[in-house]
């Protein structure tokens, strides 16, 4: 299991057992193996990641269960972060998208306006990466 996954799942547990719901949250994740690589955004608040809160906070789930949507979680979580670390994150493309049509005018897709867009790319909170804090 990988450290940073269960830092990552461990962060929407907390926050799902103070309010009720997942947050919507991004991890930085280093692209540094491109020429000018930044970063790419991996989002933490997936499906999984639900589950995992939604299972382990359910008073009549095994530990058993608990456990294996922990690993579910995990595993797709580090899947996120190694697609986001060849180059196969989205976020940053579709933002760049947004971008070059909001600076030319040209009118972006209902896409961009939808509540599903604009909840998962507003009121986010950062939190780096595991190896960035080591």
């Amino acid at each position: 299991m990988s450290p940073d996954s269960f830092v990552q799942l461990s962060m929407q547990l907390a926050h799902y057992r103070l309010y009720g719901k997942i947050v919507s949250q991004y991890e930085p994740v280093l692209t540094k193996g491109f020429y000018h690589g930044r970063t790419e955004a991996m989002r933490t608040a997936t499906e999984k990641a639900a589950t995992f809160c939604k299972t382990w906070m359910n008073s009549s789930a095994t530990d058993e269960k608990k456990l294996n949507s922990l690993r579910e979680a995990t595993v797709y979580h580090s899947s996120g972060i190694k697609d986001a670390l060849t180059g196969k994150g989205i976020e940053r493309h579709l933002f760049a998208l947004k971008c070059i049509a909001d600076k030319n005018k040209i009118a972006t897709p209902d896409f961009f306006s939808s509540k599903a867009y604009g909840s998962s790319t507003t009121r986010f909170y950062p939190h780096p990466t595991v190896a960035t804090l080591l």
